[in-house]
């Protein structure tokens, strides 16, 4: 497999680890018209494709759940916005209605009520203060692509390098500096 802007491919890889892990979520404008996700269902089946939500582009994960939900009766029009501030500011200015991320790339909005969440993409609810947001299995949605931060080594590396690494890795996410900040970005 080759992403479309890599200079790699991944069977030129090795992978050290998976650092972050984030469910990804869809959010509304604290303001808007959205309070709930049953509120957009609803809106989705009385007039199907009129609700945009802002997503990072073509062959993401954005893309691909959203087009999973149209399989399930959720028609959302993708609109592709390649730079995060462009896709902050479509919601928060009221130009499409929702908007696909991960919360921990939003905090600031969540917490001074910008932004609120109305659906994660997980097994079961995510804990405070998203224990109250329902996830994609409670409406029968078989889709989970979590977002993930890893790091990768070339392949061929030696090997004595690579368990270097691969143990600094190990002792860096033990650390209490990680696990706040892991914490403070709703990530495992």
């Amino acid at each position: 497999m080759r992403f479309q802007t890599s200079n790699f491919k991944l069977n030129e890889m090795v992978a050290l680890g998976v650092m972050i892990r984030q469910p990804s979520g869809i959010f509304a404008k604290y303001d808007g018209p959205y309070k709930n996700w049953n509120e957009v269902i609803a809106a989705s089946k009385e007039k199907p494709g009129s609700i945009d939500i802002a997503i990072t582009g073509a062959n993401t994960p954005d893309e691909a759940s959203v087009d999973y939900l149209r399989t399930k009766g959720v028609d959302l029009l993708n609109v592709p916005f390649t730079k995060p501030a462009d896709r902050y500011v479509s919601v928060l200015g009221g130009h499409v209605q929702l908007l696909y991320e991960q919360a921990g790339d939003i905090k600031g909005f969540l917490e001074t009520k910008k932004l609120r969440p109305l659906l994660f993409f997980a097994n079961k609810r995510l804990p405070p203060p998203f224990a109250d947001v329902p996830v994609s299995a409670e409406f029968g949605y078989d889709v989970l692509l979590p977002q993930t931060r890893s790091i990768m080594a070339k392949k061929g590396i030696d090997r004595k390098a690579l368990d270097t690494l691969s143990n600094s890795l190990v002792k860096l996410s033990a650390t209490p500096e990680f696990q706040n900040f892991l914490k403070e970005q709703y990530a495992l």
